[in-house]
């Protein structure tokens, strides 16, 4: 018996050696990638196929296919039931009632998609064109049963490279592509809250201010069912890399998880120098009349002190009023903003904001030269005053003599009135 035991002992050391050895020479081997392809091909691009949208729904007659690498991703729950695709000229949204499509479609997969029969429309006018599925001349989701004869994955997809912008060169062609936004932090009120909230009542998703050193701002939205809705929002500055979209006129970002957020950098430090509210004259800015009877003054209405000017009656005329020369030259970033109120206005040209570098303080401005700078308009017929928006002059920065003025025409017919208050220079 004992011999026996020995035997066994034995016996079972050398089935766990041989098992050992055959573990040491033989290496695990790796199921085959799976291999994606079609006996079709694109036949037009995603912002072709954009095109065809004329400002109503129209369903798709022809065969027309797309490409695009995906760039949204459902896994951590803050995209629901839709694929975000972008190609070389743009993106589009594809509306798919079925979940966990990272799955099928993880982030960087190229897919193709017929368009055939599938309705292309402005959904519920939020200004983002979807496809969706026609149902007996309704529109839906793209049903799950149907998806895969629409939609289909392809060899070859490699992530899309964000593409650097600043918030205020968003533009529509920029809708459902993937951005980089460099130099941006969190509003300062949003950086005591999380990315999102749970839900509350009917709102299912909150939004975060983003802002630049222009005063520029997009909201952040994340949806309450995002895994990642506790993550405090972060209170540094740097980048983020987002899906771009819109609703309405408000401008809409969209991670897939946290990590596309870095802002680990000193939040944006901005110092003024110039700040005037007009509150006792026009100084330091000077009024120069260079034809005609009207004139820049200051001016006070209900308590509210601002710097006026109209030709209402006063024949044709050209009125400045100019700033005191800016040295520039320690800085790399600088704005102007200010806010206005303007009626009576027949064409902006009328009404323009200039910038010169070789004007010497005195004398007639027309004699040095000077660029005119973009503001938000107004309809040109209200008394309420608004602001005019950051007004980038970054290019001006270096410079040790820059001058910037509100030049005001009118004929003898038809003059505006303008009124200008709060009028600051912010640099970096």
């Amino acid at each position: 018996m004992k011999n026996n035991k020995k035997l066994f002992g034995g016996l079972l050391i050398f089935a766990v050696i041989a098992i050992l050895a055959a573990c040491t020479k033989e290496e695990y081997t790796y199921p085959p990638q799976k291999s994606y392809t079609v006996d079709f091909d694109t036949n037009t691009t995603i912002s072709e196929l954009k095109a065809l949208y004329q400002g109503s729904a129209i369903q798709i007659d022809t065969d027309l296919v797309i490409s695009g690498t995906v760039i949204s991703d459902d896994s951590q729950g803050n995209f629901y039931e839709k694929l975000v695709i972008q190609d070389s000229t743009g993106g589009i949204d594809i509306e798919i009632n079925s979940s966990d499509l990272f799955v099928k479609y993880p982030l960087g997969s190229l897919v193709y998609v017929k368009c055939k029969d599938l309705i292309l429309e402005n959904y519920k006018g939020r200004g983002v064109l979807q496809l969706r599925f026609n149902s007996n001349g309704s529109s839906l989701p793209i049903p799950a049963v149907a998806f895969p004869k629409i939609i289909f994955r392809v060899d070859g997809g490699v992530p899309i490279v964000p593409k650097v912008k600043k918030i205020h060169e968003l533009t529509e062609n920029d809708i459902n592509t993937f951005i980089r936004l460099e130099g941006v932090e969190f509003s300062v009120a949003d950086t005591a809250k999380n990315l999102s909230e749970p839900v509350s009542g009917t709102t299912s998703a909150f939004e975060r201010t983003i802002e630049d050193f222009y005063q520029n701002t997009a909201v952040l939205r994340t949806s309450s069912y995002a895994t990642f809705i506790g993550t405090p929002v972060p209170n540094g500055n740097g980048k983020m890399d987002v899906v771009y979209s819109v609703f309405g006129s408000t401008k809409q970002l969209y991670i897939n998880s946290p990590s596309d957020i870095d802002m680990n950098g000193e939040r944006i430090s901005r110092t003024y120098v110039l700040n005037e509210l007009f509150t006792t004259s026009l100084s330091p800015f000077t009024a120069n009349s260079v034809s005609g009877t009207a004139s820049w003054y200051k001016k006070n209405y209900n308590g509210k002190d601002f710097a006026n000017i109209t030709g209402y009656n006063q024949g044709a005329n050209e009125d400045w009023l100019i700033s005191p020369a800016l040295d520039l030259s320690t800085f790399s970033n600088a704005y102007i903003s200010f806010n206005y109120a303007a009626n009576y206005v027949s064409t902006w040209e009328d009404l323009t904001l200039m910038i010169s570098t070789d004007y010497t303080g005195t004398g007639n401005p027309n004699d040095a030269t000077w660029q005119s700078l973009s503001f938000t308009h107004t309809d040109g017929a209200s008394w309420t005053f608004i602001s005019s928006g950051p007004v980038d002059i970054r290019s001006f920065t270096g410079q040790t003599n820059v001058h910037f003025a509100f030049k005001y025409t009118c004929g003898t017919s038809g003059a505006a009135t303008w009124e200008i208050d709060a009028v600051s220079v912010v640099v970096q």
